[in-house]
C-alpha cells in the first residue's frame, strides 16, 4: 500500500473525530450537534455530482483501477526513476 496515502487517511479521520469530540462537553451532545443527515447528503452528493459533471466517462468508468494503482506498494526504481 502507498505510505504517503496511509498517512493521509489516518491523519483525515483523526482530524475529523478530534474536531468533532472537542466541541462539546459529552459525547451526546457533540454527536447530535454534529450530524445532520440533509447536510450530510448535499456535501457528498454535491461532492460526487461535481466529480461526476467534470471528468469524462471514460475516465470514471476506470476509478477502480485507479483505486487499486493506489493501494498498491510502490517499486523502489532507483535515481533513474525520476
Amino acid at each position: 500500500m502507498n505510505f504517503s496515502f496511509l498517512i493521509g487517511l489516518l491523519s483525515g479521520f483523526v482530524l475529523v473525530i478530534y474536531g468533532i469530540l472537542g466541541s462539546g462537553s459529552s459525547v451526546e451532545q457533540v454527536i447530535s450537534s454534529f450530524i445532520d443527515i440533509p447536510s450530510v447528503l448535499i456535501t457528498f452528493g454535491g461532492a460526487i455530482s461535481s466529480t461526476i459533471m467534470s471528468v469524462p466517462v471514460k475516465y470514471l468508468k476506470k476509478t477502480p483501477e485507479y483505486i487499486k494503482v493506489l493501494m498498491k506498494k510502490e517499486k523502489k526504481q532507483g535515481l533513474r526513476g525520476f
